[in-house]
């Protein structure tokens, strides 16, 4: 129980310890601001060396509105700052008509790509693949088929997928 007015301290924390009663990870309860609300925060450390568990590294916290971060505080429901791999599927769904899949380029250059490939690796050699090309690629959309012989692109339609067009191995 927090025992001052304080609204941004640490109601208090759960912590793992080493034989050594050094801390290797914790889980702490921390004020929002709101006298009503509260964090929790994941701790860890690949190098225990102190028995205070908020020495330890954040790693992870879920916020008072449900939002939760990995690497950093979150701002979205889901916030991830760092590399990911996903195993899987994603799936991004909603009431509104439109979705965007895209990269951070606010520090202005706009010179990512966003590829997306099926096949091992996001490359012609290993299937299709559609390369979206930032600045420094030209802006370029790319359709790669894969390098199969009889690989084609094919434009559909309409609910039943009628074949519109197709664009096949010798153009």
């Amino acid at each position: 129980q927090r025992t001052n007015a304080n609204t941004t301290g640490s109601y208090g924390a759960l912590q793992f310890t080493a034989s050594d009663d050094h801390s290797v990870a914790a889980i702490d309860a921390v004020g929002d601001g709101d006298n009503d609300g509260g964090h929790l925060v994941f701790r860890t450390t690949s190098a225990a060396s102190s028995n205070d568990p908020y020495s330890l590294s954040e790693r992870m916290r879920l916020d008072s509105l449900g939002n939760l971060g990995i690497g950093t505080a979150p701002s979205k429901k889901l916030h991830i700052l760092g590399n990911q791999l996903t195993d899987g599927d994603i799936f991004l769904i909603s009431s509104s008509s439109f979705r965007f899949i895209g990269m951070d380029t606010s520090d202005g250059t706009d010179n990512k790509s966003l590829y997306i490939g099926g096949g091992g690796a996001a490359s012609g050699a290993r299937g299709a693949v559609i390369g979206l090309g930032g600045n420094e690629a030209g802006g370029n959309l790319n359709i790669i088929a894969g390098r199969a012989s009889s690989a084609y692109i094919n434009f559909l339609t309409g609910t039943s997928s009628t074949e519109r067009m197709r664009i096949d191995s010798s153009g």
